[in-house]
């Protein structure tokens, strides 16, 4: 091992600079002022730009759009719905479920709290195979009232989001 080492060492040493610094045909050295990372994105944002007008143009390619009526609008843009849900990995289908579940123990139930305006109730609904969505389903007080479901974004919980505790700014 030690001599190959010390072969190697040798070739590598042995080597004419000006072959290694000879830039390959129809190249030339990058040279940059300032900044390199400024430039890196100041391209990347000047090529996504270009891609994102091209995109708008292009499209009519893809999407074959019949406004006909609301039937054949869905059948005319589903393999454009089917092959996004291939690409964003959403590939099962929905579970059919006829009735939102009713989350509740024994110590507190499932209302989570309540307002003046809503009672909130802790709910789950089936999603694909032993996938549940969570939230809370914000009922009425008054009769014939509107139903909210209350499902927040990953960063909160649905009891900020419906005023229940505190840990949202009155503006979100």
């Amino acid at each position: 091992m030690r001599s190959f080492l010390l072969i190697l060492a040798t070739l590598l040493a042995s080597t004419p600079t000006n072959i290694i610094a000879q830039p390959l045909p129809n190249t030339k050295a990058l040279k940059l002022e300032g900044d390199i990372a400024s430039h890196l994105v100041d391209g990347v944002d000047r090529f996504l730009l270009k891609q994102l007008d091209h995109s708008i143009t292009a499209r009519s390619r893809y999407w074959n759009r019949d406004t006909s009526s609301a039937a054949a609008y869905s059948k005319s843009v589903a393999p454009n719905r089917a092959r996004l849900a291939e690409i964003t990995g959403v590939v099962d289908s929905r579970v059919a479920f006829n009735d939102l579940e009713v989350i509740g123990g024994t110590s507190n139930g499932p209302v989570q709290g309540s307002s003046a305006t809503f009672e909130a109730i802790k709910i789950r609904w089936p999603v694909i195979r032993n996938i549940h969505g969570v939230g809370l389903m914000l009922k009425p007080m008054k009769p014939n009232g509107k139903y909210v479901i209350a499902v927040p974004d990953a960063d909160h919980t649905p009891e900020m989001i419906s005023g229940l505790t505190p840990g949202l700014d009155v503006s979100q």
